[in-house]
């Protein structure tokens, strides 16, 4: 493969500067009226794992399959780690799992270079060539042990390279891990040393992608910011060269990458066993979310107007004409020169400033930068520099060396008892309130207790079936200090029973802006929702609020009393009919394959139907029904949603190798150079009747279909 061919893709993946990151803001960032700063909420578990069980669905935590390892004091067993992130959430941009220091970890020399040593699985959502970013796309890396040693290393664009049978990113150092895994960023020098690495790579629409994880020693400290012994050795995700200030960035035809997002992550039993005694253990898993410079609940790097909000704008939409950008290039048209032509001054269609990078992909849309990059429209003072790595160029960020918009981390801490189990060491609790233990933040900082102290709901008495009726949401919001002058937002929403609807209802809420509180002084904010419910009788209507405190190093030393709830009875048309409400901002999602109705929708287990079959995707082994199970779909990289490929974009039917809608001699010729090889290394994506070899048989897969097309 080319090295024009092997691209660093916009996103910022996965190790952004820590520095930045470690900004402690609470679950809800909710500005006053529409406008909304990005959420990031992510969900997740571990547990230990017979890796060799199969799992239907590895994105479900507690599944058949899953979560059935040997918790035997010394055992040898597989930990699984599943973490989910739901739309429109921003999407992870640090990613940090520990193991607890009782584990057993094996270090580097512990196992040969290139050995199966885990399992990556993420069903990720992408923007395809200048599209909404909502094409789920099945990602998968076999994880290998890989090298540590720094004496000989390989640059990006050769990772992929095979040597003795094995890819150069793990028989050789990558050199951007030396500038990304560093102690401190203002000094390269100080390069940190693993005990273990693995590595992985695959292809995604085309793109060429590697997958890091680098595991050290207890107590080191990440750029910056001194990780705590207490959590264990901390495992770093870097997806491609994210983090590298060196990486040099070219057009791809992945242009965004967004929520929702399920990820399992399984290391397997050659390289974890249990501690040799009977206990609980607490594993921490720290995730950071990108900043929203302009609060309109979009992350910058989904954002093409990151400092004029558009709250309407939706970069997930995908029905044209998009709202709130009349051309569909991508740009909001508030921030749009030409808001009803696609095409540019430079003459690109999509490419706004025809610097050869389109609009979505852009982080300066609208201003060229992209210098020394093999278009003939290349031009700029840089190639899509970002110095503060908060996914906005140097070229058009008046902040470059400070990142723009708060960033939100969160920390999930899940328990593992082993043997007859006990009590944790490390308290759960604790970790997940997000100010006892770096990077989740720092007991030694500002602190202020923060809570809602009250909810009341005063909804009108002359309620009729179908008419619409207002209900107001009084919130007493109040700071008990020490800390005065705090600045808090927060946000408040209703549940109703089934039967109601509230006008412009999102499952944030209405937020109320930012309050200051000094100690000892409350504040009440004001809300109202527009509700109309079909039937008559007595509803039972829930209100509930949120907070959370704005303040750069202040922290919540109590954040589990900053939630309230209340509730109202109305008599709709006089007939005595009691149901139960439900808090929305509390609402869990529908869990695929549990037989329990978890969002309260009197449905159970309710999916698509992809293929229209008549079988629900949480039930069908074929979602698309082309021919291939969703497994075999997964392990070959093609999308298990879709029977026919965007044309040279779009691994979507197996047989389809060049994604030209057509079985045809090319796609029969393009198993003559790996017929006899073993897959892996060869792409799985040409072992059609897997068997881990491609052969005679995989030829004849093609013949059924022959000269036939999809649409």
């Amino acid at each position: 493969m080319s090295s024009t061919e092997r691209v660093v893709l916009r996103f910022r993946s996965l190790v952004t500067s820590l520095t930045a990151a470690v900004v402690v803001v609470a679950l809800v960032g909710v500005a006053d009226g529409p406008a909304q700063a990005v959420s990031f909420s992510p969900a997740g578990s571990v547990c230990l794992d017979d890796a060799s069980t199969p799992d239907p669905d590895p994105f479900n935590p507690g599944s058949p399959g899953e979560c059935d390892g040997d918790d035997t004091p010394g055992a040898s067993e597989a930990i699984t780690t599943v973490f989910n992130i739901l739309a429109p959430d921003a999407n992870v941009g640090t990613l940090i799992h520990f193991a607890p220091p009782e584990w057993g970890v094996a270090l580097d020399e512990h196992i040969p270079d290139g050995t199966l040593v885990g399992k990556f699985r993420s069903q990720a959502t992408v923007g395809l060539i200048n599209n909404a970013c909502s094409t789920s796309v099945l990602v998968s890396f076999d994880m290998l042990d890989a090298t540590t040693n720094m004496s000989q290393q390989v640059i990006f664009n050769d990772q992929w390279d095979l040597a003795g049978g094995l890819p150069r990113g793990v028989t050789e150092y990558p050199d951007y891990l030396t500038r990304v895994l560093v102690e401190d960023t203002g000094d390269l020098s100080t390069t940190l040393q693993p005990i273990a690495r693995y590595y992985g790579q695959t292809f995604v629409a085309g793109v060429a992608l590697s997958l890091n994880f680098a595991l050290f020693e207890p107590g080191v400290t990440l750029r910056g910011i001194p990780l705590a012994p207490q959590f264990g050795y901390p495992s770093v995700t870097v997806l491609q060269s994210g983090g590298d200030p060196d990486a040099d960035p070219e057009p791809s035809a992945i242009t965004d990458f967004c929520s929702p997002t399920r990820t399992s992550i399984s290391f397997f039993d050659n390289v974890r066993t249990n501690p040799g005694a009977d206990g609980a253990f607490t594993f921490v898993t720290f995730a950071g979310g990108p900043g929203d410079a302009d609060n309109d609940g979009h992350e910058n790097a989904l954002d093409t107007c990151p400092f004029i909000p558009n709250p309407d704008w939706d970069p997930r939409d995908w029905e044209r004409p998009y709202q709130g950008d009349r051309d569909s290039d991508r740009i909001p048209d508030n921030c749009d020169p030409l808001p009803d032509d696609i095409g540019a001054p430079g003459g690109r269609i999509f490419d706004h400033d025809g610097d050869g990078y389109s609009n979505s992909q852009d982080n300066c849309p609208l201003v060229r930068n992209s210098k020394g990059i093999n278009s003939p429209f290349a031009d700029g003072p840089d190639n899509q520099a970002d110095t503060d790595h908060d996914a906005i160029g140097d070229a058009c960020d008046p902040n470059p060396n400070s990142p723009d918009g708060s960033q939100s981390i969160a920390c999930l801490a899940d328990v593992i008892a082993v043997g007859t189990g006990g009590t944790p060491a490390l308290d759960p609790a604790a970790v997940e309130s997000m100010h006892s233990f770096m990077p989740c933040g720092s007991i030694a900082g500002s602190q202020a207790d923060i809570k809602v102290e009250a909810v009341s709901l005063h909804c009108s008495p002359d309620a009729e079936p179908n008419v619409p009726f207002t209900c107001a949401a009084d919130v007493i919001v109040h700071n008990n200090g020490p800390t005065t002058g705090v600045g808090v937002g927060g946000a408040v929403n209703v549940g109703l029973p089934n039967d109601c609807t509230v006008e412009d209802y999102t499952l944030m809420g209405k937020g109320f802006g930012t309050l200051t509180l000094d100690v000892s002084v409350s504040q009440i904010v004001s809300k109202d929702f527009t509700i109309t419910c079909t039937d008559s009788g007595l509803h039972q209507i829930v209100g509930c609020a949120v907070v959370e405190i704005r303040e750069a190093g202040v922290v919540d030393p109590n954040p589990y009393n900053d939630f309230d709830n209340a509730q109202a009875f109305t008599e709709i048309d006089g007939t005595d009919l009691r149901t139960v409400g439900r808090c929305s901002v509390l609402d869990p999602p529908e869990v695929c394959g549990n037989g329990i109705d978890d969002d309260a929708d009197t449905l159970v287990d309710e999916e698509p139907d992809t293929d229209g079959d008549g079988v629900s995707d949480c039930d069908d082994k074929d979602d698309d029904g082309d021919g291939f199970t969703d497994e075999h779909e997964e392990s070959m990289g093609t999308d298990p949603l879709a029977a026919c490929p965007t044309i040279g974009v779009h691994p979507a039917w197996p047989p389809d190798f060049d994604n030209n809608q057509v079985v045809d001699i090319v796609d029969v010729l393009a198993l003559r150079p790996v017929f006899g090889t073993a897959a892996p290394p060869t792409s799985p994506r040409y072992d059609l009747a897997p068997s881990g070899q491609i052969d005679i048989v995989d030829v004849l897969a093609l013949k059924p279909v022959f000269g036939e097309s999809c649409t």
